[in-house]
């Protein structure tokens, strides 16, 4: 990391299942970047609005220092809005069929600190979280979410939420006639 960038090697690449990724077109917008708020383990109103709208979010989890190769793990989790239930401060995640690679969720078992990323494409503003998530085998309520195989639990202990920050919008395809 310089001045001019940062230099990133990537050891190890595997795509994430397509099934859930919402495809969108964007472009630059020319936003105003607004005010961050910072916040602790109770979400602002604002926050938990983003996550209820939520179609994609990232996820950034660790292996730890408990394998000796050592690995971070930047993920896709995707599906309609309200697939993320937040109770408080804590965030239920469904896992839903896919690839199987199961990066996230061992890495979760092994380092449970990881971060979220979410970005509202309309307005720009981008909501990042840090926490501490669980792996749950079995579905706990598997009346809110029929599709999810098992979900994870991720506790908000911190975050931020920069309104505008993010460059690029969704350009809407015209109506088919």
């Amino acid at each position: 990391a310089g001045s001019e960038g940062l230099v990133v090697d990537v050891d190890q690449s595997f795509g994430n299942c397509p099934k859930y990724i919402h495809v969108r077109q964007l472009a630059p917008v020319a936003r105003q970047a607004g005010l961050v708020t910072s916040f602790g383990a109770e979400l602002p109103d604002e926050a938990a609005a983003l996550i209820a709208r939520c179609e994609t979010m990232f996820v950034a989890t660790s292996s730890g220092a408990a394998v000796r190769a050592g690995g971070l793990d930047i993920s896709h989790r995707g599906g309609e809005a309200g697939f993320l239930r937040l109770d408080g401060q804590l965030l239920t995640v469904p896992d839903y069929w896919g690839n199987r690679f199961f990066n996230t969720l061992g890495n979760l078992l092994l380092e449970p600190r990881a971060s979220l990323v979410m970005v509202d494409f309309d307005s720009g503003d981008i909501l990042q979280l840090q926490g501490l998530g669980e792996v749950h085998w079995q579905v706990i309520d598997a009346g809110k979410d029929v599709r999810a195989e098992r979900e994870w639990t991720f506790r908000v202990e911190r975050g931020w939420l920069r309104r505008g920050a993010f460059p690029l919008g969704e350009i809407l395809s015209p109506p088919l006639i």
